[in-house]
Formats: C-alpha cells, structure tokens, sequence
C-alpha cells in the first residue's frame, strides 16, 4: 500500500506511518485506506502501539480505533508479557 507516497511492505514502514500521522482525523483517513488492503490491519496497528510507552499506546488505539489483538486495551507490566508470550509458545508447541 503506498500512503503519502511511501510504501508500507513492513512492520518499521508501518510503525512509521503510526508515528507519522499528525491528528486523529489523519489517523482515521489512514486506517480506512489501509482496512481495504488489510484484512489485519487493525489488529496489525494495535500490536505495535504495544511497542510504546502507556500514553501513546492508548493515543495510538483511540487515533486508530484499534487493540492489540492479545491484550486488548489493558496495561501490563513487562514480566506479565513475557509469563503469558511463554505460555502461548507452550500452547503451540504442543
């Protein structure tokens, strides 16, 4: 998908973008653009705004009306993340 002239083929073009959108209207109009090429896009979005500190994860999710497709909108320290990133890859492994 190209979005103001660049292409977005990767997670870093997407996080870019994310970063890049100046107010929640430009955020909207990205996310209905992006929707129609992206059957994930909105799962997509939500899990890197996990990659963020707690205010601009939650601007991030209201801007794009998004979630993270694990944790939905709840906060969770690093050490939770990683308990339950363990038991997922147990969950698969089996």
């Amino acid at each position: 998908m190209l979005w103001n002239g660049k292409e977005i083929v990767s997670i870093g073009d997407l996080m870019a973008v994310v970063e890049q959108c100046p107010t929640k209207d430009a955020a909207r109009a990205f996310m209905r653009e992006y929707v129609l090429e992206n059957e994930t896009a909105r799962a997509d979005v939500g899990y890197i705004a996990g990659y963020y500190d707690n205010q601009k994860k939650h601007q991030i999710f209201d801007w794009f009306d998004c979630v993270h497709p694990i944790f939905g909108t709840e906060d969770r320290d690093s050490e939770t993340i990683f308990k339950i990133g363990l038991e997922m890859g147990r969950r698969r492994a089996k």
